[in-house]
């Protein structure tokens, strides 16, 4: 089974699917800090296009705020147009844009009250209901399985919904349900599958062959001037700038150090065949290419970058966003090499087990937000945000319920909660206990029995503490004392 993993986009709308039309106004938008002001020309879920000096710019919508969205879509929107207008409304209700919400659906429902009238009721008054505060769900004790293997999940039947692939695109996750070692069924992203084909490494000769075949490949496929250069863990190929060309080859062995460091993965442990492939292209457009011609995965073109295994031979691909200021090609592409890279890094390292979402999604938000300035990270923004409003609203997401979130790439709340539940174990006074719980996983474990033998507490014990420390932190933008 050839397994990808996409990084969607963070901030993709949950309602709107189609595009707006032109219109004159001028907005501002803060991307990452700097104000961009232009006439909107078109807004779709995925990219906003301004004209900025007589030029179209296309910004990517995950790099800004939910409030910038909403101008811009505003800006174009069809008066006379209820449907468009509902379903702007829908979307700043998600985003808990509530005056804004309150207005367009008002409109919608008043432009065309047979279609609109009662579902705007329903949502205004679902929104302004009171909260009941309900028990946090406790977990029965987990029994320890029969080991016969280093992987114990067991397929038992594969399954797609819309809800899953839900602004997905070309390249939406298939859901399998499965059996654990602890006997329970879970529902898990087939990336996440432990793609256990036997993929030998290759001989010098073969990875010689390989790699000049590739950037054959490389130059007539997807175009550039390729470059590709042995490091201590990677092939890295790029057709980048020869400055950016070097900031990211030795960015790919600082992140190897920074996650072998926590994890605490030493060298000659198991990990991938020879060494990783790594892939940095320059523009969109050559990602498109790549993601055809070479992976023949065309809908990974939808994500941020992806890595990609079978067995243990591995290969991460990332591109810029051309369209962007070059600081902010750079930082992006730096915060999903981190989160890309640990994917790649903690399917592999020990045993090639099935490994459940929110510890997948958890730990490369971890690791891209531990090692990225908190202020210039959109990502870790957002999920600051949604876990103040659900700290605020007393709505938190159970340790039970969460096991599979995020449940595809707009699950905001499944992001926040899979970050937090990795960055609350991590703040163990211990730090050798995070990578120990990973290891007694990677052993067969299920992650419930995991979590108690590392830190000694019943589940529900551990999660109420979770609890606890979320609300204490979510006030302080969760940063490290």
């Amino acid at each position: 089974m050839n397994s990808p993993y996409f990084r969607w986009s963070l901030l993709a709308l949950l309602i709107l699917t189609g595009s707006f039309a032109v219109s004159a106004e001028m907005v501002s938008v803060n991307m990452g800090g700097s104000n961009i002001r232009g006439e909107v020309v078109k807004v779709s879920k995925d990219t906003i296009e301004l004209k900025v000096g007589g030029k179209v710019q296309p910004i990517p919508v995950k790099l800004i705020s939910a409030k910038d969205y909403y101008s811009c879509a505003k800006s174009i929107l069809d008066p006379k147009d209820a449907k468009a207008t509902f379903e702007l409304g829908q979307y700043c209700l998600d985003k808990d844009l509530k005056k804004e919400a309150d207005d367009l659906l008002t409109m919608a429902a008043a432009l065309d009250k047979a279609t609109y009238g009662a579902k705007v009721d329903e949502l205004l008054n679902a929104k302004s209901a009171p909260k009941i505060d309900t028990p946090a769900k406790t977990i029965d004790p987990v029994k320890p399985p029969d080991k016969k293997d280093d992987d114990k999940t067991k397929v038992e039947n594969k399954t797609k919904t819309p809800e899953d692939s839900m602004g997905d695109g070309d390249g939406a996750k298939e859901f399998i349900t499965v059996t654990g070692p602890d006997g329970r069924k879970y529902k898990i992203p087939t990336q996440f599958m432990a793609d256990k084909k036997d993929v030998a490494p290759r001989k010098p000769d073969e990875m010689k062959k390989f790699l000049d075949e590739r950037s054959a490949d490389l130059k007539s496929k997807v175009g550039g001037e390729w470059k590709m250069e042995e490091t201590t863990h990677f092939y890295f190929f790029s057709n980048l700038k020869p400055e950016m060309h070097m900031y990211f080859k030795s960015l790919a062995e600082q992140f190897y150090n920074d996650i072998a460091s926590i994890l605490q993965h030493k060298e000659g442990d198991p990990l991938w065949n020879n060494k990783c492939c790594f892939y940095m292209l320059a523009t969109r457009g050559q990602f498109a290419k790549f993601t055809s011609a070479i992976d023949q995965s065309p809908g990974a073109f939808n994500s941020g970058g992806y890595f990609m295994h079978e067995g243990r031979e591995c290969h991460i691909v990332i591109p810029l966003y051309d369209t962007m200021p070059e600081a902010h090609q750079k930082r992006e592409a730096t915060n999903t090499l981190y989160h890309e890279g640990t994917h790649a890094f903690l399917q592999l390292t020990g045993n090639n087990v099935t490994i459940h979402s929110w510890l997948h999604e958890g730990m490369a938000q971890f690791i891209e937000f531990f090692k990225a300035d908190p202020k210039n990270n959109t990502g870790r923004s957002d999920r600051v945000y949604t876990l103040q409003e659900m700290v605020r609203r007393n709505d938190l997401l159970g340790w039970e319920e969460g096991r599979d979130r995020p449940m595809g790439g707009l699950d905001r709340t499944g992001y926040a909660f899979a970050w937090s539940r990795v960055e609350f174990l991590y703040s163990n006074p211990d730090k050798s206990a995070l990578p120990r719980m990973v290891k007694e996983i990677k052993a067969g474990k299920s992650d419930e029995e995991a979590m108690e033998i590392v830190f000694k507490m019943k589940v529900k014990d551990l999660e109420a503490a979770y609890q606890d420390w979320l609300k204490k932190r979510a006030p302080k933008n969760f940063s490290r004392e």
